[in-house]
């Protein structure tokens, strides 16, 4: 009954009903190998809880070579609590490797993990696009909060996908992730596990697809973090982005407070694209904000005070080394750091590759951001560009080689926020 093919003929209510979680065994059994088909129908008012030993979230735990397509989901809710070793959260399906097409949801999901070594792979649509996966011409409205409490938890949050490559999909809402380590200890030469989180994709690419939102990163420890390293994107934590946008805020609220030197503390990346990534052909119209106060201090359980330490590397596109094509930094940057490096394009371009790229020349750098860090690791040549530019069809087609037929040019008015939208996108 797993690979046949399955029509959705009306719409349907669940009323409230609540909707276990598959558990490991049963995944390995029972993934969906058949074609699912919506037509178009909307699957409504229904909660995915927590049952025994459950590692796979969604309508779909998981998928095979399955197709799903044409599916609805509206006011729907993810609320699982803990898990073993690995958990994959999504509203269509919990780890896809099948193909999702044109499928939309409108919901909330709220995790909260506290469990040593553990992945967390979360997205509005699907938690995870494995090898052969597919995920097109779909895109999730409303809130996804993540929120982990160990040092070994592995987070990938994003509002389509946690981990995966995407096309032709958008985000409206809020997505958040908090990684709050407190005492847990993390050796000062261990490896470390990386936290990403992306209004779009936690890590993986974006290609033709546009997310409207609210994306915050938020670490705060007392111990050594220096290879645990927080990556927020507007559209991706850490990946690739082509053909894009992001319209919106980008927060990076990383409290980072070290008992060891200052060399040896936390560093994050934050863009209006990207947190570390490569950019093409794109833009972002996202502020790009540090939330911290040099001046705090905090006392260790062991009676030691410390401040607040740690590299932030913050960009109107990208936050961290990244090489970035054909594309426009219009969002402003906010922050209150002495220790921060900043770029209108990149914040740490030391080993950037910038080309032909632009910052809007109205983009505000405000805050008490220290001066001798703007674009300190840049390129000489920064390349600025003003409205007129931006109101011309000619300066994307003829000077940044944009594509007519991705596209749409017929409503510029930079001073009012219309700038290009995607053809292929609503």
């Amino acid at each position: 009954t797993l690979n046949k093919y399955y029509e959705l003929g009306n719409d349907i209510n669940l009323g409230g009903k609540e909707i276990k979680g598959n558990s490991t065994n049963r995944f390995v059994r029972n993934v969906f190998q058949g074609c699912f088909d919506g037509n178009g129908c909307t699957i409504s008012n229904f909660k995915i809880v927590t049952q025994i030993n459950e590692q796979f979230y969604g309508l779909f735990g998981g998928t095979n070579e399955g197709i799903i397509r044409n599916v609805n989901l509206r006011n729907f809710s993810i609320s699982p609590s803990q898990a073993k070793n690995c958990m994959w959260i999504g509203s269509i399906v919990g780890r896809n490797e099948g193909h999702i097409i044109n499928c939309h949801a409108e919901g909330k999901i709220d995790i909260k993990n506290s469990l040593s070594g553990t992945t967390l792979y979360v997205g509005g649509i699907t938690g995870s696009i494995e090898t052969g996966g597919l995920l097109t011409n779909s895109g999730f409205s409303g809130s996804i909060s993540v929120f982990t409490s160990c040092a070994t938890v592995t987070p990938f949050v994003g509002g389509v996908v946690g981990k995966g490559a995407i096309k032709n999909c958008y985000v409206r809402g809020e997505v958040s992730l908090e990684c709050n380590i407190g005492e847990s200890y993390v050796n000062a030469n261990s490896p470390g596990v990386p936290c990403r989180v992306g209004g779009l994709v936690g890590d993986g690419a974006a290609t033709e697809c546009y997310a409207e939102v609210e994306v915050k990163g938020e670490y705060t420890t007392l111990y050594d973090q220096a290879q645990n390293p927080l990556y927020v994107g507007g559209l991706v934590g850490t990946g690739n982005v082509l053909n894009s946008y992001s319209v919106g805020t980008v927060t990076l609220d990383s409290k980072l407070q070290s008992i060891f030197s200052k060399n040896r503390s936390g560093n994050g990346y934050a863009g209006g694209l990207v947190g570390s990534g490569n950019i093409r052909k794109s833009y972002s119209l996202s502020d790009v904000i540090v939330v911290e106060d040099p001046d705090d201090e905090v006392t260790t359980p062991d009676g030691v005070v410390v401040g607040m330490f740690g590299y932030k590397n913050i960009g109107g596109l990208s936050g961290n080394q990244a090489t970035v094509e054909d594309s426009i930094a219009l969002g402003n940057i906010f922050g209150n750091l002495n220790i921060v490096r900043f770029g209108r394009i990149v914040g740490d371009s030391w080993k950037a590759t910038i080309d032909n790229s632009y910052y809007y020349e109205k983009q505000l750098m405000c805050g008490h951001l220290a001066s001798e860090n703007l674009d300190k690791w840049s390129l000489p040549i920064r390349m600025e560009c003003c409205s007129t530019d931006l109101n011309s069809k000619e300066f994307y087609t003829d000077t940044l080689g944009w594509d007519e037929s991705i596209w749409d040019f017929s409503h510029l008015d930079v001073e009012n926020g219309m700038l290009p939208r995607l053809k292929s996108v609503k």
